[in-house]
């Protein structure tokens, strides 16, 4: 059994080397981030990035400055609307899905 678990770990890490090899890189700009219109609608934008590499483990801080008004209102109302309602209408697919037979 554990013969057979280490087989298939060695060949899903093979093929997740191949895949991960050929993404293009993606360069991100740490001291100005690009920040989500979403965030704007909960009061706040990203202004910088650190990213600190410790021994065994990576930590990942961020500033953030204030937002009185959002740049899309009419995008912030439909995202506070899938906040509020989302819970609900997953459990309503969930119980749906329980009762077919």
């Amino acid at each position: 059994m554990v013969v057979e678990q280490m087989m298939i770990t060695s060949g899903l890490n093979v093929q997740f080397e191949q895949m991960i090899s050929k993404l293009p890189p993606k360069v991100l700009s740490l001291s100005t981030p690009a920040t989500p219109e979403e965030l704007d609608c909960l009061g706040f934008r990203l202004t910088a990035l650190n990213v600190d590499f410790k021994k065994g483990y990576m930590e990942l801080n961020c500033g953030y400055e204030t937002v009185s008004n959002p740049r899309d209102p009419k995008k912030c109302e439909e995202f506070m609307d899938a906040l509020r309602n989302g819970p609900s209408e997953l459990l309503q697919m969930a119980d749906k899905y329980m009762k077919q037979p």
